[in-house]
């Protein structure tokens, strides 16, 4: 990964490159994290997305997923 501490100069083709070598190869592998409802209602009013689709019962609301889904940024914040 670039070090981005070091006195060299990087340029936008140095970071490109240095992400495409990484493609395929597993990046910060952790133990699997299972969100709750209560979870994301936290999260809900921390961020006050009220969204339905997060809420419990989302499912049988009409939910195109068949159930609750987490916050997108929520999901996002979690990648290594």
């Amino acid at each position: 990964i670039v070090n981005f501490t070091s006195n060299r100069n990087y340029t936008i083709d140095d970071i490109e490159q240095k992400w495409l070598d990484l493609v395929g190869k597993e990046l910060g592998v952790t133990e699997w994290v299972q969100l709750t409802q209560k979870d994301l209602d936290t999260y809900s009013k921390l961020t006050y997305d009220h969204n339905w689709i997060h809420k419990k019962d989302a499912g049988k609301k009409g939910s195109p997923f068949g159930d609750t889904i987490a916050h997108g940024l929520l999901t996002l914040s979690m990648l290594p």
